[in-house]
């Protein structure tokens, strides 16, 4: 009762923080007085006994786990998101690793927010049993698989090795560096997993003293310009190089892993869309504006990674197999689908490359460009498709077929590269994490951009047997978690060109 009636005397005098602290609520939160506030009304100055309930809460704008007022966290506001808290109000940014937002609502009222980005979490590795329960973190090192929703390891990934026979045993080791000898080890020189082949591309290598060196170049491979092992040299080059019939250099393989690939000179190019080009498909907002960037030189596979060519991977490293449409004996040549984003990119890596960037997987679907006028919708230098050009979902998905085509079905579609299947068949990963206001960011470089540093969705380009003809739009940009694995998400891989 005495601190209410001094309440009423102090208030005329602005002084309520001096004798009513207890009850005062200042008009701004983040008034810096607000230190010498008692938030929890626990009769002690914020901060001065040390409880958790009022440490300082309200002294920023932008604290998550006091967003506005203390103990609102922004969090418990948008469960499994990205979060951040400006002005006092939360909002999400996107959603975390293992979530999704499937219905595209988060942050609408009622919406559903960010959920599991799984259709089956009894074989999700990546969601096995509960969302974001990963067999990768309970099996390091391993090829894992689950089942009915429980991990298991099959065995340890390449460059690791069960040493003591423990692999799957509580308590146990596990996986462990494959090696005697670090000095000597060209699949663990110097350190585990450190290979001496990704260090030298189709050479024959060998390591001493736990540093790699190149002795000469492997089959089909030459050191062209006397370069091997020199700073900046073009090391060993494709034997076997020869023009394609766009005038452009193409290899059969790469180091006898994959498929032919191309390679696409340094450009600069118009990346985006624009509305007056499009024929009538429209560009959506995340596709503007259009805007100059410029490549260096890079290969690129000429088709979508095969059924064949994932097989090889997985007898090569013991890498999962995919979880659906999955018979290289029997459809050899269709794309391999029903692949997350690490896995793709995990057969790119063993072939010697990784994931096309996003503006990389553009320019490739679109070819040379004069100026920002020559543009066209589709790869073949038109703004109209159909089943001859592309696989999509016209007369029903597939052109009909309900299904996938062979890589390099529909040659008329091809890109000016001579690149297959730019528009349609399957989805293609591409490197970049998504934002869909990335191409309005003027503080992203313009030179070989590889998108934002972090996210919670990847990019997928060229739509597919699925999905209507306005998705296999080469300026189209979609969207999906990391970890999915859907009947038509596939992609291509991409190498770094010459200088």
């Amino acid at each position: 009762m005495r601190c209410r009636i001094l309440c009423v005397l102090c208030l005329p005098l602005a002084l309520p923080s001096l004798c009513c602290g207890d009850r005062y609520e200042p008009e701004n939160p983040y008034d810096p007085d607000a230190a010498h506030l008692d938030f929890d009304g626990d009769g002690v100055p914020n901060g001065e006994d040390g409880d958790p309930t009022d440490r300082n809460c309200g002294l920023t704008d932008d604290d998550v786990e006091n967003c506005g007022e203390c103990g609102h966290r922004c969090a418990d506001e948008y469960p499994h998101a990205v979060v951040k808290c400006s002005g006092g109000e939360c909002s999400a940014t996107g959603c975390s690793s293992g979530w999704s937002d499937v219905n595209g609502d988060l942050g609408s009222e009622g919406g559903d927010g960010c959920e599991c980005a799984t259709d089956d979490p009894l074989t999700d590795v990546d969601n096995c049993g509960e969302c974001g329960h990963r067999c990768a973190d309970e099996y390091p090192h391993a090829a894992v698989e689950c089942t009915a929703g429980e991990c298991s390891a099959t065995g340890c990934a390449s460059g690791w090795s069960d040493v003591n026979g423990d692999l799957g045993s509580e308590g146990g080791d596990g996986c462990e560096c494959a090696t005697d000898d670090p000095l000597t080890d060209v699949d663990n020189c110097g350190e585990c997993g450190h290979r001496c082949a990704d260090e030298y591309p189709h050479a024959v290598v060998k390591c001493s003293g736990g540093e790699c060196s190149a002795t000469g170049c492997s089959s089909g491979w030459s050191d062209v310009n006397g370069d091997l092992g020199s700073e900046g040299g073009d090391g060993c080059e494709c034997e076997n190089l020869h023009v394609n019939d766009s005038g452009y250099d193409e290899c059969d393989s790469w180091n006898g892993r994959g498929g032919p690939y191309v390679l696409v000179p340094g450009a600069t190019f118009w990346q985006g869309c624009r509305d007056d080009l499009n024929g009538s498909w429209g560009c959506s907002s995340e596709e503007k504006p259009q805007h100059e960037v410029h490549l260096t030189s890079y290969w690129i596979d000429v088709h979508e990674v095969t059924q064949a060519e994932y097989q090889a991977f997985g007898n090569d490293t013991g890498h999962r197999a995919p979880s659906c449409d999955w018979d290289p004996s029997g459809t050899p040549d269709h794309p391999v689908v029903c692949v997350s984003w690490d896995d793709l990119r995990a057969y790119c890596q063993w072939a010697g490359g990784d994931l096309p960037t996003e503006a990389q997987w553009e320019y490739a679907a679109r070819g040379p460009m004069n100026d920002a006028d020559d543009y066209a919708a589709f790869p073949w230098g038109s703004n109209e498709i159909d089943c001859d050009h592309a696989v999509i979902d016209e007369g029903g998905a597939g052109c009909g077929t309900g299904g996938a085509w062979p890589a390099c079905s529909k040659q008329d579609g091809n890109s000016p590269f001579r690149l297959c299947d730019m528009a349609g068949n399957v989805w293609e990963w591409c490197l970049d994490w998504y934002s869909g206001s990335y191409y309005g960011d003027e503080t992203w470089p313009r030179t070989d951009p590889a998108g934002p540093g972090s996210g919670s969705s990847r990019v997928l380009r060229g739509g597919s047997l699925h999905y209507y003809p306005q998705f296999a739009r080469a300026a189209y940009r979609h969207l999906y978690a990391p970890t999915s694995r859907y009947d038509d998400f596939g992609g291509r891989c991409a190498r770094p060109g010459q200088p």
